[in-house]
């Protein structure tokens, strides 16, 4: 493993890079950011992901200067929210974000819900949006998040590798891949009993999300969420026990080469 440090618009940020055998690099970023942005659908806006984010890096101790923020659109994958949102203006600074934040930003988040979408159109939006962030000076963060039954034609690993491919070939700026969707395969294998999915078998229930945030903030900060943190209330035995679970595994896999 080799670290070297970006400098970027803003700041700078620690690479953690990994050789591997076929000869491309895949990058760990511990950024640390103080401002991020989120864009994304309902898989983010659902229980409030950037918010539980938030969260966690408060409770870590990350509070000051901290400004997290979404641009959200329900049903839109990466060409909607290019074409039919403020993201972009969002990102150069030109309009607000959903709560009111302004750039500049540390890192941007980029949530492609690929089931509703295809590969092709995911990789063409992820990179006119990948140009614009690092003109901006920004990190690009890309979630690979989970499949769904009533759109069955990705699994987890196709959704991933498609974003590890798309990484690799952002070449602008810092990019990474926090792998959510392999986070939640992992819970449902050693914890079947959790329930990460809602009702309709697509969205996170409470459980999925807090999974999701502690696997952006493992990526992101370096660390393990804290066990002390919970995304349903404090002081129950059980629910601490199933954050923990759930925080242990967000943790390893932040450190897994793909």
């Amino acid at each position: 493993m080799v670290s070297h440090m970006v400098h970027t618009k803003y700041k700078h940020i620690r690479l953690h890079m990994h050789i591997r055998i076929h000869g491309h690099i895949h990058i760990h970023m511990y950024l640390a950011p103080k401002r991020l942005l989120f864009i994304g659908d309902s898989l983010t806006y659902v229980n409030d992901l950037d918010q539980r984010v938030a969260f966690l890096a408060r409770a870590a101790g990350f509070s000051e200067g901290l400004v997290i923020d979404r641009v959200v659109k329900g049903g839109a994958p990466l060409k909607k929210l290019w074409t039919k949102t403020k993201a972009k203006q969002v990102i150069k600074g030109e309009a607000a974000a959903d709560g009111g934040a302004r750039a500049p930003w540390d890192a941007v988040i980029l949530q492609e819900d690929l089931p509703e979408t295809d590969v092709e159109s995911f990789n063409s939006f992820a990179h006119k949006f990948h140009h614009v962030i690092a003109a901006a000076g920004a990190a690009t963060v890309l979630i690979a998040a989970w499949p769904y039954q009533r759109l069955p034609e990705f699994n987890t690993e196709a959704i991933a590798r498609a974003h590890v491919i798309a990484a690799e070939t952002m070449t602008l700026g810092p990019c990474c891949v926090v792998h959510v969707g392999r986070a939640w395969a992992k819970a449902a294998e050693k914890h079947p009993e959790l329930q990460l999915y809602s009702d309709d078998q697509e969205h996170p229930a409470l459980l999925g999300t807090a999974l999701a945030a502690a696997s952006v903030f493992s990526a992101l900060w370096g660390r393990s969420a804290s066990v002390q943190t919970t995304s349903r209330g404090a002081g129950n035995d059980q629910e601490d026990e199933d954050l923990k679970r759930l925080h242990d595994i967000a943790w390893q896999l932040s450190h897994h080469k793909p």
